[in-house]
């Protein structure tokens, strides 16, 4: 009759865990299986919520997808942001070896990094996890290129953002402080504009070369478009009365990024994120479906589609798509 069955898919980046979100984990997981969606990677959440996301799910009545999650993230430096349940500082070799040794006590399925590594820092992390079965995911840090990073032992990298570009030729730190400028601090610049900026000053065919050497090294790269590169005119398609308080309330926060900005700059800032993935995907660094929600306007499930939709427009066929929600 025209109609496909394919296996149950992935959201490779989600917070169904976390406890800041508005939605209990038992109300997120159906708005998941109601989206095909069967298996996920929680992103970072505390060990008690993953405790009992556990124990919830052994129960007899428990029906939800099967969720990978590392416990908090791992954080080197301190930041005045962020749910402190679902993250740890650790800024020594000695709290890296205590914080390292409490994830292998709960078996975390793998550990989420996220902020304020320096290059040795990160090395030396890699080390400490390595020595106890560990493998690492996240966020690229300052300093460190992609290569680091995987002689560290990450097997995915999270999000087509700035950072996540600093080996292809332009420094991602004065553009993501402009960002803040324009986010909070009351520049004449608008967000979009600067990641247009930011889109113009990448060196592609050296971008490339640093890419396909990312997949040779074993890299995989979560885009997340979804949550960085959405516009006012895809937020209106998602269900905003669906939206707890507090992802209505990101959300808001997330809109005011494109106040004072144009339609034709929208166009330009999406692109940006676009062309970022259509390069990885040209140097052959495999791709995975996620999304970060619940996050800015980002509701687990329902935007599942939206990011298919940005993958589409990245230029992924069909197939290469249900690759990235699949089989990878």
């Amino acid at each position: 009759r025209g109609l496909y069955a394919v296996p149950g898919l992935w959201d490779a980046h989600t917070h169904v865990l976390q406890e800041d979100s508005g939605l209990t984990t038992q109300q997120l997981v159906p708005l998941l299986l109601a989206q095909g969606i069967t298996h996920a990677r929680d992103m970072s959440s505390s060990l008690e919520a993953r405790r009992a996301f556990r124990a919830w799910v052994s129960g007899d009545s428990a029906l939800a997808p099967e969720v990978l999650a590392p416990g908090p993230a791992l954080w080197a430096e301190r930041l005045p942001y962020g749910d402190k349940r679902r993250q740890v500082v650790a800024t020594t070799a000695a709290e890296l070896a205590s914080v390292l040794d409490s994830l292998v006590r709960d078996s975390v399925d793998f550990v989420k990094v996220y902020s304020g590594f320096t290059p040795d820092m990160l090395a030396q992390l890699g080390d400490m996890a390595r020595a106890r079965g560990l493998v690492l995911a996240g966020h690229v840090q300052d300093g460190a290129t992609l290569a680091q990073h995987a002689q560290a032992g990450f097997r995915t990298i999270e999000h087509v953002d700035l950072s996540t570009f600093a080996d292809c030729g332009v420094d991602p730190v004065p553009f993501f402080e402009r960002v803040i400028a324009a986010r909070f601090g009351g520049s004449t610049e608008t967000v979009p504009g600067v990641y247009v900026a930011f889109g113009a000053a990448v060196n592609r065919e050296r971008c490339l070369q640093v890419l396909a050497n990312a997949r040779t090294l074993g890299l995989v790269l979560t885009p997340t478009l979804v949550a960085t590169f959405a516009t006012p005119e895809d937020v209106g398609a998602l269900d905003s009365a669906s939206m707890p308080a507090v992802v209505r309330a990101d959300c808001a926060r997330f809109l005011t990024d494109f106040a004072r900005s144009s339609p034709a700059e929208r166009t330009a800032f999406q692109a940006v994120g676009l062309s970022l993935t259509r390069l990885a995907k040209d140097a052959g660094l495999p791709l995975l479906v996620g999304t970060d929600g619940p996050v800015f306007c980002s509701v687990p499930g329902a935007n599942y589609a939206l990011e298919l939709q940005l993958l589409a427009r990245a230029g992924l066929t069909p197939l290469e798509i249900l690759q990235a929600a699949t089989l990878r």
